[in-house]
């Protein structure tokens, strides 16, 4: 049966919100247009004699100290962007740099401690386009101060550095902010104009490095484009597979600092590991935790124009990826024209927000004990009336390899894994598809071979490669917590994500079983990409009424797939929210004092998982919403009364 009403397609979705079907109907006074042309492009063949773009990796603080002062003279010119490498196309963008210097991106770095008064200059070097300088102010504060810049002024600011946090500076073209009513803020963003400002404690921070994501989009005359228009993507400058490798040891305690400059939030995902969450904040003002307020997650959201501060430690040995798991800001497809003819030996699966990890060998932390279970899981596919391809995974017979399930009857999400914690579990993934494919078992700490990133995974000798139709592949899953998880399908995501190549992967302590009754798995997939008229909630468009027993204490786990979309989920009594509990995210349990009664009301956004306990009081008709208003999916929840 195919589980899919008629589809329905939202005009005001596909006007406002979509990130890939808008039209664009406005054009802007960009530098562009008079330097070169009126998109920003760069071809192979051109030269342009603008100065090259430097990466900022972050290392070296801009300017000179002398007597407790920071003296930097800053400007901003026209420069050629190569966010691949120097022989790949590049864009003609506004770029900071140190007077004298080569431009960079991210804008130079500002890194004081906390004490030091800045003076800081801006010369404004184009010739058609007043710049804006928003962040160069004392932190804390509530009220931006700006710098406008006339062509061929230059202005001078000075101020003390303020408290100790991570922040950023940035720029814009013209007079202020340039934002045009009615149209999507990341149609336009210019945010290449912007760098880290870093204030240590009195005495300098532990070693850490500072990553700085930059967003340009240009939406004028770029129909080449896949999503209709150009964008670069970069983290320190450079867009994958040309992000710098980090090179840890087992063991080794690194200290990151991510600043995301950029209008678009990130979910922020570390393959194979888990990391902690020091510090949330803006440009103007950081949030440092305490102990008791440390979370420990896989993903975390990061707000367009934020910060964080994380640590985390390599356990195992092998090749790792942290990346936005936004399908759209990862996808190869996304790589500049012409990118792929001067780069013909890296086809890369992935481009953008990726950075990789090569974790040097070491002891691992896997601990192999006990007779393994053994599971065969099928990627198949079948074409359905329509022309669509559904895509899926489904169970087998590990004691029948010569038999794989019925195609036809395939639906998304996949299969529901109930898994023990602490059993060796070996999972046979069979591709049955028409092309390749990979398996990621989001969320498990295990060896990176298994990790299922085509290419990339490895452990010494042992890699994954992308699986090729007719081929299998056995991951080793070490299972070593509790929790909700995913597993998830790591090529081709575009296609293969909205097609049904996923499923939720529940850990259970060893002698629990799972009540299907009180314990709720909602997965949030998308069918096709529409946006917010292809959300699927475990399957449906229209999401099949469940009923529960009051009085007992029930279980919730969110899991959220789709390739876009903060997903807002609601559980409410009429037009109230019910009370709920906070367990977890991403298979991690909160921090005791989060683990707090509150109102039913939670973001699950793309990559995370989230955990509740809810005890309905007594029967009753609720509704679980996903969405805002105007794109609101609802599942009718009925809570009956318990025959016991």
């Amino acid at each position: 049966m195919i589980r899919r009403p008629p589809r329905r397609v939202n005009q005001k979705f596909a006007g406002r919100h979509s990130f890939f079907l808008f039209i664009l109907l406005c054009s802007f006074s960009t530098i562009a247009a008079a330097q070169t042309r009126h998109y920003p492009l760069i071809e192979l063949d051109e030269k342009l004699n603008l100065p090259l773009v430097e990466p900022n990796d972050n290392r070296i603080t801009a300017g000179s100290l002398s007597g407790g002062i920071l003296t930097i003279r800053l400007e901003v010119r026209i420069a050629d962007w190569r966010i691949e490498t120097s022989s790949g196309p590049g864009l003609a963008v506004a770029a900071f740099a140190e007077e004298g210097k080569a431009p960079t991106i991210p804008a130079p770095l500002l890194r004081v401690e906390k004490g030091t008064r800045l003076r800081i200059s801006v010369r404004n070097s184009l010739t058609d386009s007043t710049i804006t300088v928003f962040g160069l102010q004392s932190r804390p504060s509530r009220t931006p101060d700006s710098l406008v810049v006339l062509p061929g002024e230059v202005r001078s600011v000075e101020f003390d550095a303020g408290e100790t946090g991570t922040y950023f500076y940035h720029a814009r073209l013209g007079a202020g902010s340039i934002r045009i009513p009615g149209v999507p803020v990341n149609t336009y963003e210019r945010e290449q104009l912007a760098g880290a400002f870093i204030v240590d404690p009195v005495g300098g921070s532990p070693p850490d490095r500072v990553f700085v994501m930059n967003i340009y989009s240009n939406p004028v005359d770029s129909t080449f484009h896949p999503y209709g228009h150009l964008e670069a993507l970069t983290i320190n400058g450079l867009s994958w597979p040309f992000t710098e490798r980090m090179a840890p040891a087992v063991g080794d305690t690194l200290r990151w600092r991510w600043i995301n400059t950029s209008d678009r939030g990130h979910p922020m995902h570390l393959h194979g590991f888990y990391y902690k969450v020091l510090s949330r904040g803006i440009e103007l003002s950081d949030s440092i935790y305490g102990p008791e307020d440390v979370r420990t997650v896989v993903t975390e959201t990061m707000k367009g124009k934020s910060t964080m501060s994380i640590v985390w430690s390599p356990q195992r040995s092998g090749n790792w990826v942290f990346h936005c798991h936004l399908v759209y800001h990862v996808a190869s497809d996304i790589r500049l024209p012409g990118a792929m003819e001067a780069d013909k030996h890296n086809h890369s699966h992935r481009a953008g927000l990726v950075i990789g990890i090569n974790v040097k060998p070491g002891p691992t932390d896997i601990v192999k004990s006990g007779e393994p279970l053994q599971l065969r899981l099928y990627a198949q596919e079948r074409q359905l009336e329509d022309g669509r391809m559904q895509r899926g995974f489904a169970l087998g017979d590990a004691s029948r390899p010569d038999l794989a399930p019925d195609a036809s009857k395939i639906n998304a999400p996949g299969p529901a894994l109930i898994l023990t914690k602490d059993q060796p579990t070996y999972i046979t993934v069979v591709n049955q598809l028409a092309q390749s494919t990979g398996v990621h078992w989001h969320g498990l700490e295990l060896e990176s071979w298994s990790d299922g990133v085509a290419g990339w995974s490895r452990t010494g000798d042992v890699a994954f490669a992308a699986m090729q139709p007719g081929e299998s592949f056995t991951a080793e899953l070490a299972l070593q917590r509790t929790g909700t998880f995913v597993y998830h399908s790591h090529l081709n995501d575009r296609d293969q994500l909205t097609t049904g190549l996923y499923g939720p992967l529940l850990v259970l302590e060893p002698g629990e079983e799972y009540d299907p009754e009180t314990d709720h798995t909602v997965t949030i997939g998308w069918e096709g990409e529409l946006g917010f008229d292809s959300v699927i909630i475990n399957g449906y468009h229209e999401p099949k009424t469940n009923r529960v027993l009051a009085g007992r204490t029930h279980r919730l786990r969110f899991i959220n797939i789709g390739p876009a979309i903060n997903m807002e989920i609601q559980l409410k009594s009429g037009d109230e929210r019910v009370t709920w509990q906070a367990l977890a995210r991403d298979g991690a349990d909160l921090p005791t004092n989060q683990q707090t009664n509150q109102e039913a009301l939670v973001f699950v956004n793309v990559g995370e998982t989230a955990d509740f306990r809810w005890t309905p009081a007594g029967p009753g008709t609720y509704h679980m919403t996903f969405g805002p208003p105007e794109f609101e999916i609802r599942q009718t929840w009925e809570v009956i009364e318990s025959s016991e």
